[in-house]
C-alpha cells in the first residue's frame, strides 16, 4: 500500500507492505509485523514500532518511543535521533538488527546517530556495520548537540565497525555488558565533541567477542 503522513492518534497498522516512507505526526501510533521500504518518520509521542522491516528510523520529536525486535538495512543511519525541531526523551531501542547499511553518495552511516535527547535507553540490539568503508562514522554516535545527551543507557548490545564503534559526548551515561568486535577502522571508542565527552561516565562489564577479555572504553577502568 502507499505511504504517507499519519496523523490520526491511536492507529495500529499491523501487516501491511508500504510502498515508500511513513511519517508519524499522530501520538499512541503503532506499526506491528510490517515492511516499510524508505523508512520511518516520528514526530508524535509515544510510536511503537515492533517487528517491521525498513531501511531507517528518525526520531525528531515526542516522548515515550519504543522500536523493538525491527531489522533495518540500506539507506544511511539506522537510527537518528535528534531534538533539532522538537525535544525527544523517553526512548527505548531494544532487540533490533542494524546491518548493511548503503547511504547515498555524498553522506554518511552511523548505526545511531543521536543529537539531543533525555533519557535513552539502547538494549540487547544487534549493530553491525561490518565490513568497515569510509562511509562510516560510528556504530552508536552520541553527539553534543540541540541541548545534549542526557540520562543514557547502552547496555547488553553487540557493536562491530565503524571509523570509531561508539563516540561518547553525555551526561549521565551508562556502557554495560556490551560485546565488541573489532571491525572498526580508528578505535573502538572516542571523546565527543563537548566537555560533556570529556566528564567520566560508567563503562562495566564490556569484552571483546572474540575473546571474552574486557575492553577499556576511552580509558575508563571500572
Amino acid at each position: 500500500m502507499p505511504a504517507g503522513k499519519l496523523a490520526t492518534p491511536g492507529q495500529v497498522l499491523e501487516n501491511k507492505e508500504f510502498s515508500g516512507l511513513i511519517d508519524i505526526y499522530a501520538d499512541n501510533v503503532t506499526i506491528r509485523n510490517s515492511i516499510v521500504h524508505d523508512g520511518i518518520r516520528v514526530r508524535g509521542s509515544h510510536v511503537l514500532i515492533d517487528h517491521v522491516a525498513t531501511s531507517g528510523i528518525a526520531i525528531s520529536g515526542g516522548t515515550g518511543h519504543v522500536i523493538q525486535y525491527s531489522n533495518l538495512s540500506g539507506g544511511d543511519d539506522g537510527f537518528h535521533i535528534s531534538s533539532t525541531l522538537e525535544p525527544v526523551s523517553g526512548v527505548i531501542i531494544r532487540h533490533n538488527y542494524v546491518h548493511d547499511r548503503r547511504p547515498p553518495k555524498g553522506a554518511h552511516t552511523d548505526g545511531i546517530q543521536v543529537r539531543g535527547v533525555r533519557k535513552l535507553s539502547v538494549v540487547c540490539n544487534n549493530i553491525d556495520l561490518s565490513p568497515y568503508d569510509k562511509t562510516q562514522t560510528a556504530v552508536v554516535f552520541l553527539e553534543w548537540a540541540n541541548g545534549g545527551n542526557r540520562d543514557v543507557v547502552v547496555d547488553h548490545n553487540w557493536l562491530n565497525a565503524g571509523g570509531t564503534t561508539l563516540v561518547v559526548a553525555a551526561k549521565n551515561l551508562r556502557v554495560t555488558d556490551n560485546r565488541f568486535g573489532r571491525g572498526f577502522r580508528w578505535n573502538v571508542c572516542r571523546l565527543g565533541n563537548d566537555d560533556a565527552g570529556r566528564s567520566t561516565f560508567f563503562s562495566a562489564g564490556n569484552v571483546w567477542a572474540d575473546n571474552g577479555r574486557p575492553v577499556v572504553l576511552c580509558g575508563q577502568t571500572r
